[in-house]
């Protein structure tokens, strides 16, 4: 054949596959006018040039080799990258074979070559989007099958397989597949694979898969009947996608959604939502308070500046001035106007739900009792009394609610979007627990005093910087948590606890300016002057420090050494505390610039006359 060709050249010029004549050193003594085409280089320019000059630089050692296996073997063959005159890469099917003289004796080679450029790179784009799309179902816990029913031959991809708990090597079965699916779920999936088998309906469901290692996954399993030319049903197609973090985000938000609205039906505290114009929502207990229905108040009739006593229109508008400014307002008194024309005190705490539209959502607690039986101490001898209550409602009712219409804000500012909305529900579950119980607390405060109990002074730290969470990240302050009693039991009226970790962390962040530091110690501790051991909680900020002529002041009630309004209470009660259980605080305080700042010590006796705690 290849005298053929030798003998005839003109025939070459009719072929479309280029043609390329060498010597058994790949120098080149011939071509026909494809190759010209194809390589775009005269014939002129390429005889007596290396065939070399049609491969890239990284193609010249599998060219040699080509080369070397032609010679020994007479020919070869294979795919092989290529180079025009122009630098442009193509794909060819090579063919060469030794060219002999009529001694068969070898004098040369010839390559036939067919440019497979576009076959190639179709290829290629098809691997590249084969495995952009593995990828991508992996990503997404998306496996595909087949089912061929004839030959009830199962075909998995790695997905599959995952999601089965079928090692590669296995060859799964029907069987294999039930087998997985969980006990309680195996009916339903055998009930609808049959029916979509028999109707040739969709195939659908929803179930768990026990996986050999103990786990559970759930999978949503979607498969479509593919029949022949008969109408008769030859194979399903389907996918599976892994669902379990969406079903597992939809039990946690049931849970969470179910704990909120035990919170909105709360007989104890209002929830309002409202805008500029008028309310959005409410609560049963709001409405009881203030004398409306809800009808009425959705409706615009009544504006919330409607039931607002004029003289704290002022706050009011602070307040809405902070939630724009931080997300939250800070929890204030007020007295509210209502539908009798009567007045009743409220302690109440909002948040932003949007800001365009501009909404908000707020707490509110009837305090009039508690408001009522503090003015009447106060006009009287009994001043302790009075800054006793003042101080439970100070610490026990704003710092909660605080927290919760931070809590309330996260919930309603996620947007629509479903798994955000979960995360912001799981995040807001503890908040939310912790106003209920401190509301119950609150209710029954008086009666429950002096009950002695056993909790765990840990959690009593956590609910309490929990309740302080959206005054710290609105004044950007780092909190810094040492408690080495974490899993030890207090005996003791918690209570108390309560209201003194309050005080000592409401002082701290209230001092300690933006951006600042408050460190929080929990020890074991003893004091070797009167031989007792006991707990030690130090509280530290970095705040201005307190001045000479404020430190003789610091244990006495309504006196405040903060530049900002406050109540003055807060270590006046944490010593009266400190003192019922027989125990006693320090201060020690700093003004000067870069090192200021307050440290706060408090000892609790393990033992003593007072009796109150034990560790």
């Amino acid at each position: 054949m290849n005298d053929f060709f030798v003998n005839h050249p003109e025939i070459l010029d009719h072929l479309h596959d280029s043609v390329i004549f060498t010597n058994l050193e790949g120098i080149i003594t011939d071509c026909n006018s494809a190759a010209e085409k194809i390589y775009g280089y005269s014939r002129d320019e390429l005889l007596g040039k290396s065939v070399g000059i049609l491969y890239p630089e990284d193609q010249l050692t599998r060219m040699r080799e080509l080369v070397s296996k032609v010679r020994a073997q007479g020919k070869a063959d294979g795919e092989f990258l290529n180079r025009t005159k122009n630098g442009r890469k193509i794909w060819i099917h090579l063919s060469v074979s030794l060219v002999k003289t009529d001694e068969d004796l070898p004098y040369g080679m010839v390559g036939f070559s067919i440019d497979i450029t576009a076959q190639v790179e179709a290829e290629q784009e098809h691997q590249k989007n084969e495995e952009m799309n593995r990828a991508a179902r992996a990503a997404a816990g998306v496996g595909t099958w087949s089912w061929d029913l004839n030959t009830q031959t199962l075909y998995w991809d790695e997905q599959t397989r995952l999601q089965m708990g079928i090692p590669p090597g296995v060859t799964p079965s029907y069987e294999q597949f039930l087998a997985r699916v969980h006990p309680d779920d195996r009916a339903m999936v055998a009930e609808r694979v049959q029916d979509s088998k028999s109707t040739g309906a969709p195939y659908h469901a929803e179930f768990r898969v026990a996986k050999p290692d103990g786990s559970t996954l759930w999978i949503s399993a979607s498969g479509q009947i593919i029949r022949d030319e008969n109408n008769v049903p030859v194979s399903m197609l389907g996918v599976g996608t892994n669902i379990t973090a969406i079903k597992r985000a939809e039990e946690e938000l049931q849970k969470s959604e179910a704990k909120y609205r035990v919170l909105f039906d709360s007989p104890h505290i209002g929830v309002a939502s409202a805008n500029i114009e008028r309310f959005t929502d409410a609560n049963d207990t709001f409405c009881k308070m203030v004398g409306y229905s809800r009808e009425e108040l959705l409706s615009g009739a009544v504006q919330w500046q409607d039931i607002t006593a004029q003289e704290y229109l002022e706050d009011d508008y602070a307040s809405l001035q902070e939630m724009l400014n931080t997300g939250v307002g800070t929890p204030f008194e007020k007295d509210c106007i209502c539908r009798d024309g009567s007045r009743i005190r409220v302690l109440i705490g909002a948040s932003l739900l949007s800001r365009e539209p501009l909404e908000w959502s707020c707490f509110i607690l009837d305090i009039t009792q508690q408001h009522r039986a503090l003015s009447t101490l106060r006009q009287g001898e009994q001043l302790a009394s009075a800054a006793k209550l003042g101080s439970a409602l100070a610490h026990e009712i704003n710092n909660p609610l605080a927290s919760l219409t931070n809590v309330l804000y996260l919930l309603r500012f996620g947007g629509e979007k479903r798994l955000g909305r979960k995360e912001l529900l799981l995040s807001a579950q503890e908040s939310l627990e912790r106003v209920t119980r401190i509301t119950r607390q609150m209710i029954g405060i008086w009666s429950e005093s002096d009950k002695i109990t056993e909790f765990k002074i840990g959690e009593v730290l956590e609910d309490t910087m929990a309740a302080y969470s959206s005054r710290t990240r609105a004044k950007n302050l780092r909190i810094l948590q040492r408690n080495e009693l974490i899993d030890r039991n207090i005996r003791g009226v918690e209570a108390d606890f309560r209201r003194l970790m309050s005080s000592l962390v409401e002082n701290a962040v209230e001092n300690t300016q933006p951006g600042g530091t408050v460190q929080v110690h929990i020890r074991a501790a003893r004091q070797w002057s009167q031989e007792r051991s006991g707990i030690k909680i130090v509280i530290c900020d970095n705040g201005p420090g307190i001045a000479k002529e404020n430190f003789s002041h610091l244990f006495e009630p309504f006196i405040s050494t903060k530049t900002q309004k406050a109540s003055g209470l807060g270590l006046w009660a944490s010593r009266g505390i400190a003192e019922k259980h027989g125990g006693g605080v320090r201060v020690r305080t700093s003004t000067t610039p870069g090192s200021s700042g307050t440290c706060v010590a408090v000892f609790l006796p393990q033992q003593s006359a007072k009796h109150r705690v034990s560790l």
